[in-house]
């Protein structure tokens, strides 16, 4: 038999025929089958920035940790090629925990941690969670009171904020010494600076519902609580009041929650309990409110807590120390460590530069009151403290105790372009590994400040999360619109050296909207500031004014945003690829001119 072909003329190597097929063939590969470069975009894999996602409920996380074998590992490869951060945003349940376990060996969360992606949790990081009674953090102010009461927030009427009062003022200060046997005490009244519907006894009311029964009791909920007062460090029960001239007369059961009696001099301060429920919160919030005012048997008591003691100030202050009790018997979930259901961070709410949603006894607001600066709590040492916390939660809950270095997350911190700003000083100080920057965008007058805010998190590599909390949107935006503007403004900033950051929401355990997928590719430029964007000037129809719309090129496309309620409209210089809505694979409009809506966002592609 003979091997059919020919030699090369210089080689002598033998070339079958059927090789003579792979040049042409190669050709028209090229020519025919690879794409047109004027052929419209088509989405990448990946997101293009580092995305987060958040759920409030385990059922989906439970069906998919129960999924087959090879659907199951399927599903984690493409839900952690999607998002980098998964996070569990509710107080009361642990969804990616054992919650999400089912008939599996592990939890969910332990899967995506195995997978090298961070799993937080929420917990209220400066106060007694909210909670409804029956669920897992139901009766935390009962063991406050019963474990640290001398942690418990108080504030002192006679202060009662920051420009409201002052230290050396008369009022809420007993007015004669009492001894270690007295049951009967008189304050001078604080009247002057009640609530306009404010009792004459304000702030101090008797004791409730199953709290004023004899002996030792502790606060069940917002109905049955113990009503307090505390004259240095001794907290006591108050049972009965009433108003003689400018003073109140308490009787009162002394050395309550286990505290020393003692005896206390003339002008000394009567402090007051500081509970969670501000008048002045926002209106999202005031479901979680859980002052007496509530005055419901199934809301918890809540109280906020002296995050800035620890166990040197004495066990009975340890406020830092009982944060941390809470999380390891939350997260832990009853068990030794380092078990943590799977999780690697805690998201610490209420973990910002300022005093938050603190109440009186009647949710009217008050700022705390500082011990060891003998004054209302200042934001400078709000912060300060918050510093303090973190690092002993680190000491707590970490490898000195048997856990993982964990993730630490904090809320709270949006802000504007100040880089002397106590929120951004604590973005920057490298003590967290993210700080959410939560309602990002939401509000009409916040794009200018929160902007600068933007340029400083990409031009220094902060550890920042763009929250945009659609899960709670403004009826200023519909969803789609808040996601164009968020996403757009942020991408007016990104710098491809930015790898701290996250944009995210409660997107769920499902892929992305489209609009996360498309590759801009590099940046043209690199602006340090709003003055630095190509900004262009329109002409609203019908009237005289202007509206500034601002956009960026990319190398692979242009993206437009108006921050202004106007809409806005702009003849184009090319065509592009209108990419700004969802497409399921069709092709996108061409356009050479663009419309914008009033805060909302544009994203044009150029053709691959």
């Amino acid at each position: 038999m003979h091997e059919v072909g020919f030699r090369t003329r210089n080689s002598g190597k033998l070339i079958r025929p059927w090789k003579l097929l792979i040049i042409p063939a190669f050709f028209l590969m090229t020519f025919c089958f690879f794409p047109a470069q004027n052929q419209f975009p088509i989405p990448a894999r990946r997101p293009f920035i580092p995305l987060t996602t958040m759920i409030h409920t385990a059922a989906d996380a439970r069906r998919i940790n129960n999924l087959p074998v090879q659907q199951l590992a399927d599903t984690l490869t493409a839900l952690t090629s999607w998002y980098r951060h998964f996070h569990g945003e509710t107080s009361n349940t642990f969804p990616f925990g054992d919650a999400s376990q089912g008939n599996s060996a592990t939890t969910l969360g332990e899967k995506l941690t195995n997978l090298g992606v961070m799993v937080t949790n929420y917990r209220n990081g400066s106060y007694v969670s909210q909670s409804n009674i029956g669920e897992i953090l139901d009766g935390e102010a009962r063991d406050l009171e019963r474990n640290a009461p001398l942690a418990i927030g108080t504030w002192w009427p006679g202060h009662k904020d920051l420009g409201i009062g002052s230290d050396d003022d008369p009022s809420a200060r007993l007015a004669a010494s009492i001894d270690r046997q007295e049951e009967l005490i008189v304050i001078t009244s604080p009247a002057r600076y009640k609530p306009e519907r404010g009792p004459g006894t304000w702030p101090y009311v008797p004791s409730r519902g199953t709290g004023k029964g004899p002996g030792q009791k502790y606060s069940a909920n917002t109905h049955d609580f113990i009503s307090w007062l505390r004259i240095d460090d001794e907290i006591m029960r108050i049972r009965e009041l009433r108003q003689e001239g400018n003073t109140l007369v308490v009787t009162v059961d002394r050395g309550y929650f286990r505290t020393k009696i003692t005896s206390h001099y003339r002008n000394a301060r009567v402090l007051s309990p500081v509970y969670i429920g501000s008048v002045r919160a926002v209106h999202t919030d005031t479901g979680l409110a859980g002052s007496p005012y509530v005055n419901k048997p199934q809301k918890a008591l809540r109280y906020g807590i002296k995050f800035w003691q620890d166990v040197e100030d004495g066990p009975d202050r340890d406020g830092v120390g009982w944060i941390a009790k809470r999380i390891i018997a939350t997260f832990g979930n009853g068990r030794a460590a380092p078990y943590f259901q799977g999780y690697t961070g805690v998201w610490l709410d209420i973990t910002s530069s300022a005093p938050y949603n603190n109440a009186d006894v009647y949710g009217a607001h008050i700022r705390a009151w500082d011990d060891c600066a003998g004054s209302v709590i200042t934001n400078e040492k709000w912060m300060e403290y918050q510093i303090h916390k973190v690092q002993n939660l680190k000491r707590l809950i970490g490898p000195e105790t048997g856990y993982p270095e964990l993730h630490w997350t904090v809320n709270n911190l949006v802000a504007d372009g100040n880089p002397n700003n106590a929120r951004n000083q604590l973005i920057a100080s490298e003590l967290l590994d993210i700080c959410s920057l939560e309602f990002w965008l939401q509000r009409v007058q916040s794009w200018e400040p929160q902007m600068g805010q933007n340029f400083l998190v990409q031009r220094n590599n902060w550890p920042a999360l763009y929250w945009a909390k659609w899960s709670q949107l403004s009826k200023d935006f519909s969803l789609e619109q808040y996601k164009r503007f968020t996403y757009g403004s942020l991408l007016l900033v990104w710098r491809p050296s930015a790898t701290q950051f996250e944009y995210g929401g409660a997107f769920g355990l499902r892929k992305p909207d489209e609009l996360y997928f498309w590759d801009w590719g590099q940046p043209m430029s690199f602006p340090e500031n709003l003055h630095d964007l190509d900004s262009i000037e329109c002409e609203v129809p019908g009237d005289s004014g202007m509206v500034t719309i601002y956009s960026r090129e990319y190398e692979n496309g242009r993206i437009f945003v108006n921050p202004s309620t106007i809409p806005a409209g702009y003849q184009l210089s090319r065509t592009y690829y209108d990419v700004s809505r969802s497409l399921n694979g069709s092709e996108p409009p061409k356009v050479n001119q663009v419309q914008i809506n009033g805060r909302d966002a544009v994203f044009l592609m150029l053709s691959r």
